[in-house]
């Protein structure tokens, strides 16, 4: 992890925008691709969408929703062609909680559903192993912490020298909120396991 100061300058300049690019990145794959403006939410035009999916070489204020779009415009709604070079489009076959696949109670059947995504899979044919054997595997990993060093290993790490403003909280929760409210009354597995 970065040093506290470093994290600091980071959060104040950037994490309002990272909130927003993360429920962005969600209701782009819970809607198959469908381009909308990461800020407003709104459905945008090719060219916005194309200048918003490179965040780093334009700034906020160059793409801009009202620079592209006028207030009462109506914008017909746009896949993202990449979606059409997907066998299964753009909208998620799975959704792993990934605090669950540590969890001592819930990480075996939430490893177990990845498992179970990939076997039979071309080109994972060769490298699985036998169903027995997922359990144990996931205990080995996260139980007795043998493998590669994740973030459990961390146990001098003080998280709560990393702190966020109640503005930052609040939009947090308005957004979290704002993503349980669109897709709580779809009935597939991804939409439940997302809310």
């Amino acid at each position: 992890n970065p040093p506290v100061e470093d994290f600091l300058v980071w959060r104040d300049l950037r994490i309002f925008d990272e909130i927003h690019w993360y429920s962005w990145f969600t209701d782009y794959y819970m809607e198959g691709g469908l381009m909308r403006d990461m800020f407003t939410h709104e459905v945008t035009t090719v060219t916005q969408w194309k200048l918003a999916t490179l965040p780093n070489f334009f700034t906020k204020f160059e793409m801009r929703y009202g620079r592209f779009v006028d207030e009462g415009e109506v914008v017909d709604p746009n896949i993202d062609p990449m979606c059409a070079t997907l066998s299964e489009g753009c909208y998620p076959v799975l959704v792993i909680d990934p605090l669950a696949l540590v969890d001592p109670e819930y990480g075996p059947a939430e490893a177990r559903k990845l498992a179970e995504l990939v076997n039979g899979t071309k080109g994972f044919e060769d490298w699985m192993i036998e169903e027995e054997a997922w359990e144990c595997v996931w205990n080995e990993l996260i139980t007795s912490r043998k493998g590669i060093k994740t973030y459990l290993d961390r146990d001098t790490f003080d998280y709560e020298t990393y702190t966020l403003s109640f503005e930052l909280k609040n939009e947090m929760w308005h957004e979290l909120n704002r993503l349980i409210e669109k897709y709580k009354d779809q009935e597939d597995q991804v939409a439940i396991d997302l809310v």
